[in-house]
């Protein structure tokens, strides 16, 4: 799974939408599996990998400096409001780097069909 964190502490609460005061606290972070689902058939992993890495690659920009991609392992415990997997039992395996952004973003683009990150508003 991918996910995101940042290096500054934050309540459950902050992960409440805006707006809604009477909304549940979520299970837990929200997080993007990364396997390749058998739908994907044959076509390239590194492809599929890229959309996944790049579906978040808004959120450092979005959410501050201190945001980043994560690999992690965790239980799913139950669906978000976007239907994205909420995780517990967290266990970081490793932060994403920049620049492994980047190459997923360059394969994105290199694509025919256009992809966009999944930018909320």
């Amino acid at each position: 799974m991918v996910g995101s964190s940042s290096r500054r502490s934050g309540s459950a609460a902050s992960l409440t939408p805006a707006g809604c005061p009477h909304r549940p606290e979520p299970s837990g972070p929200s997080a993007g599996p990364l396997g390749v689902e058998e739908w994907w058939q044959d076509r390239p992993v590194r492809v599929r990998v890229a959309r996944r890495l790049h579906d978040y690659a808004h959120l450092p920009h979005d959410k501050g400096p201190g945001v980043h991609p994560w690999v992690l392992a965790g239980k799913e415990a139950a669906r978000g409001p976007d239907n994205e997997p909420l995780v517990t039992d967290v266990r970081p395996l490793c932060r994403i780097d920049r620049r492994v952004i980047d190459e997923a973003k360059a394969e994105v683009a290199r694509q025919q069909n256009p992809w966009g990150p999944l930018r909320r508003s």
